[in-house]
């Protein structure tokens, strides 16, 4: 059944579509990629594709032809962008800053920033470089795991 934008910022408490299909995917479990898309009708055709492709890619669905199947969601990472990249940061061990954005849900500028902030502070230090296609990117691990994310630098 259709569910307009707003009801369901409502029904689901978050207005984030990843976290909206994975809580509509664990109470059906599994359904067909087009009823799917027609319940979230009023998303883009882009972002509804990207966002199945991403949770495929995590591993919380699985797509077996044009049935989607929820698998469970291990990295359940709530809280604030920063604090959901610290978290993902703790439980990857190393990670590079697009990984990062990806398992966290946040823009890649974002985690970059968020990179560059906490290695400044001697919370996570370059490990080496990660060459992909035609980028290459720095490789990163945590030097301090605390619990309690850190600080954020904000400008001079």
């Amino acid at each position: 059944m259709p569910i307009e934008r707003a009801a369901r910022n409502v029904l689901f408490g978050t207005p984030v579509v990843s976290h909206q299909i994975q809580k509509y995917m664990a109470q059906c479990k599994s359904c067909t990629v087009v009823q799917l898309r027609e319940d979230f009708f009023d998303i883009s055709k882009a972002l509804f594709f990207s966002t199945i492709f991403n949770l495929t890619s995590r591993g919380v669905l699985e797509r077996n032809g044009e049935q989607l199947i929820y698998k469970g969601n291990p990295q359940d990472i709530k809280g604030s962008g920063a604090d959901r990249a610290w978290k993902a940061a703790l439980m990857l061990g190393t990670f590079t800053s697009d990984k990062l954005a990806m398992v966290a849900e946040l823009e890649q500028r974002y985690s970059t920033m968020l990179c560059k902030s906490w290695e400044t502070d001697g919370y996570i230090i370059a490990v080496g470089y990660k060459q992909e296609h035609f980028a290459k990117f720095r490789v990163f691990r945590v030097a301090k795991p605390t619990q309690v994310r850190p600080r954020l630098r904000r400008g001079k």
